[in-house]
């Protein structure tokens, strides 16, 4: 089987695996109605949650992917939320990202990039200098310029993603599922993938292999601290690893962290920093630069954790999904709340969130 397909079909499988154990809590119970109704804890997105992302210039605004379900948009901190689907005809999304200073939303999904510059009220397929692949994600570099997670390498865009250009240099065509950027120099960017970790210095124009990465299994996420000197990655086997010499080398770090099954990492800019890491047994915080983890969703309804976001300017907001569901704390994770609240249905109307109408008999 060629490697590509091979990486393709062990990204299905292990999605797959991941949807199943995000769906698995389903509780069904009636609503009192004369209509039938149908209490689902999948959520109101029609798919799962696979993306969650903070505006840069609207603490209120939130963009979710769904994979399967698009992109969907909430303007009031994650109250009621609205479908964006005009144009964006394919419906599997993996990452969003608001280019700043606000206005432009870039959405990857299973066959490529598509683009809108009204905050996703329609979309056009921003694909030029692309091959035929899934974009994963986005990491931004500086205005107008940002990088590209694909199924086949790293790809640059100078111009906000209309245009993009190969930027793989010593990576080759990778399945690349995670970008990490350091964030003081935003020139050191990381990129984890089934074949490892590998680092860049200038931007992501050229990419070494990391000695002690090149035998981390199955990485699917990754995240650098700021000056560079802890870098954590995320395994869908092992759990998380750390590095506290810049990636030179790497130790287990899976002290109360029970899964090993890890979905995104994220370090927020607190002093000290603080290190998040969403796996299929919930969410987990590290205080002490990942040597030990602790447990942070225990209000959740559900465990597995498939996205999550942190407000850059004030890190105690969290928003994180499980599966269908998104809740959103205020508070560093002491207490959530379903921020699901409504969904504008394509016609206009309301819906509540997990509550499907079925035809009567």
């Amino acid at each position: 089987m060629p490697l590509a397909a091979k990486n393709r079909c062990q990204h299905l499988l292990i999605f797959s695996c991941a949807a199943l154990a995000a769906i698995s809590s389903l509780a069904f119970s009636p609503a009192p109605s004369s209509a039938h109704h149908v209490k689902m804890h999948a959520g109101p997105f029609g798919g799962m949650v696979s993306s969650l992302t903070l505006s840069p210039t609207d603490p209120k605004r939130v963009y979710a992917g769904v994979f399967g379900g698009g992109v969907f948009r909430s303007d009031d901190g994650g109250t009621l939320w609205a479908g964006k689907p005009k144009g964006l005809s394919d419906k599997r999304v993996y990452g969003i990202i608001e280019l700043p200073p606000g206005g432009v939303v870039l959405a990857g999904t299973a066959s490529g990039v598509f683009r809108s510059e009204d905050r996703g009220e329609f979309w056009a397929r921003s694909d030029a200098g692309l091959p035929d692949t899934s974009v994963r994600m986005f990491a931004l570099l500086a205005e107008g310029q940002l990088l590209a997670a694909t199924g086949a390498g790293v790809f640059r865009s100078v111009n906000g993603g209309k245009t993009w250009r190969p930027s793989s240099h010593g990576l080759g065509n990778q399945d690349v599922r995670w970008l990490a950027v350091e964030p003081s120099r935003r020139q050191k960017v990381i990129a984890a993938t089934y074949g490892g970790l590998f680092e860049s210095r200038d931007g992501g124009r050229s990419w070494r292999a990391s000695a002690a990465g090149a035998s981390l299994p199955s990485l699917r996420a990754a995240a650098i601290s700021p000056g560079g000197r802890t870098v954590i990655a995320g395994s869908a086997t092992k759990g998380v690893f750390v590095s506290h010499d810049g990636g030179k080398t790497f130790q287990p770090s899976n002290e109360g962290l029970p899964s090993r099954f890890t979905m995104a990492l994220e370090i927020a800019e607190t002093t000290p920093f603080t290190i998040l890491a969403g796996t299929l047994g919930g969410l987990y915080v590290s205080r002490d630069e990942g040597n030990n983890w602790d447990f942070l969703s225990s209000q959740m309804t559900r465990l597995s954790i498939t996205a999550f976001a942190v407000h850059k300017k004030n890190p105690k907001v969290l928003f994180a999904a499980t599966g269908g569901l998104i809740f959103q704390t205020t508070d560093g994770g002491h207490s959530w709340k379903n921020k699901a609240v409504w969904v504008i249905n394509p016609d206009g109307g309301l819906r509540q969130p997990g509550v499907a109408s079925l035809p009567g008999p």
